[in-house]
């Protein structure tokens, strides 16, 4: 029997530590931090690489730094691990600074890493039933909730006035441009209700009643618009409260192209 205790505790340190690791390594082969400058051997506008950082948490530390900057990422190379990479997701001073994944069903990512390898931890990864462009009115992207904060973990932070002040955006890379998600609402949801997680819409006015509903369950008070032709993106991940198992802390945000 006390064999089987150290199984159980050295299982999931194990598991930490490979996704850890597993996404640091990532981040420093995909990642690029870029400064605008105007220089005089660049044009007005043009990005330039300032520096590189090598690995994942350096890269969301830096979304606090002063210097104004943007991160770039080498989707082709990410192609070339994994095809079921469709963007990149990061949420400044926090560990969230994962690749965002999609594939044909909503399990498989559940229980693997980027790299296709069996892990608790799993991955982030976009609803099955989504375009993998975010090009949907709504879009929902899953994640775990690790005990040791990994993963959407800090995604229940949400609930506190004071984290959303400090964290009222996050930033989504992907192929066709970078853009920023500005928080609107946050709660805690049954997810045998599906109510937030809606992704058809009749039209224009029913998806922008649609946002109203969401920012009235808010725990939070955010001064953000969603309008009939903006688009959502729900950032979802388990929650037990009571001991019930199936609920979720949901934090919804609107999609703007930087």
């Amino acid at each position: 029997m006390a064999a089987a205790a150290v199984y159980n505790i050295a299982l999931p340190l194990l598991s930490y530590k490979a996704c850890d690791d597993a996404s640091a390594e990532i981040a420093a082969l995909a990642l690029t931090r870029v400064t605008p400058e105007n220089d005089d051997g660049a044009e007005n506008g043009e990005t330039l690489v300032s520096d590189e950082t090598s690995d994942a948490q350096s890269f969301a530390d830096t979304q606090q730094a002063s210097e104004p900057f943007v991160l770039s990422a080498d989707f082709e190379l990410l192609a070339s691990i994994n095809t079921d990479i469709k963007a990149w997701l990061i949420s400044g001073g926090t560990v969230i600074n994962y690749p965002v994944l999609q594939t044909s069903d909503n399990e498989y990512y559940l229980t693997h890493m980027y790299n296709r390898r069996r892990n608790m931890t799993g991955s982030i990864f976009i609803d099955a039933a989504n375009s993998p462009d975010f090009s949907d009115r709504h879009t929902v992207i899953h994640g775990h909730n690790m005990k040791n904060g990994s993963m959407f973990a800090s995604l229940t932070n949400y609930a506190d006035e004071e984290y959303f002040a400090a964290h009222k955006s996050l930033t989504l890379l992907t192929p066709d441009g970078s853009y920023t998600l500005y928080v609107f609402s946050a709660y805690v949801t049954d997810v045998t209700t599906g109510e937030a997680y809606m992704t058809s819409f009749a039209n224009g006015v029913s998806f922008a009643a649609y946002a109203e509903e969401l920012k009235a369950r808010s725990l939070i008070s955010a001064d953000v618009s969603v309008g009939e032709n903006d688009r959502i993106v729900t950032l979802s991940t388990c929650i037990k409260t009571n001991g019930v198992s199936d609920e979720r802390f949901v934090v919804h945000t609107v999609l703007k192209e930087n």
